[in-house]
């Protein structure tokens, strides 16, 4: 890192950083809108996570849906957990449970 960049860091502290990753966020957006299937993914770990974005469990789902659509096998498996983990898969998961006995 050269000494401006170190310099304004200092001086303007968390925002500068902020717009570093708004620019990145954005870049990451671009190329999931375009269609790379690791964007997609990456953009919808942010949204579940709330990582740079808001949290956003339905964007989170709809970006790992369309890379899981382009053969990415963890935005499946994501799928996957988020479906096993909604309260209605939880309610009907603990009734199954029930019923085994």
């Amino acid at each position: 890192m050269d000494w401006r960049r170190l310099l304004t860091r200092i001086v303007f502290g968390d925002w500068f950083r902020n717009d570093e990753i708004s620019t990145q966020i954005a870049e990451l957006r671009k190329k999931a809108e375009f269609g790379d299937p690791q964007a997609q993914y990456e953009l919808g770990n942010c949204y579940h996570n709330g990582t740079n974005v808001p949290e956003n469990p339905e964007a989170a789902v709809r970006w790992w849906q369309r890379a899981a659509n382009l053969g990415h096998k963890d935005a499946a498996t994501m799928l996957k957990f988020s479906a096993e983990n909604t309260p209605s898969a939880k309610f009907f998961q603990f009734l199954g449970g029930r019923h085994r006995d």
